[in-house]
């Protein structure tokens, strides 16, 4: 190949001819190139915060539901605990008024 032939076949070729310097001009190709690389990361990390977002609305929509869960859990232990106390008094009442209508 000449170094004719490796000129004309150079990506930078439609630059070259308009301004003639090969080194310092990028082509339209390249320049294409670098706004669809920011726009791609700019798309990509808008995205990113936008999931990240919505994961920490959902986790804490959740940890809600967990607190309520829990807070039903232990009242049902209260209930739990105040019945059988209930209980124990009724069985103490009841064996008094045996009691009592025995020595009647």
């Amino acid at each position: 190949m000449t170094p004719q032939s490796l000129r004309d076949s150079s990506p930078f070729r439609g630059a070259t001819q308009q301004y003639g310097k090969e080194d310092t001009i990028l082509s339209d190709t390249v320049i294409v190139a670098l706004i669809s690389l920011v726009g791609t990361l700019g798309g990509t990390f808008g995205g990113i915060l936008v999931s990240n977002k919505l994961t920490n609305f959902r986790l804490e929509q959740l940890e809600n539901r967990v607190n309520k869960h829990n807070n039903l859990i232990e009242r049902t232990y209260k209930l739990e605990e105040d019945i059988k106390l209930h209980e124990e008094k009724i069985k103490v009442a009841n064996r008094r008024i045996d009691d009592l209508e025995v020595q009647n």
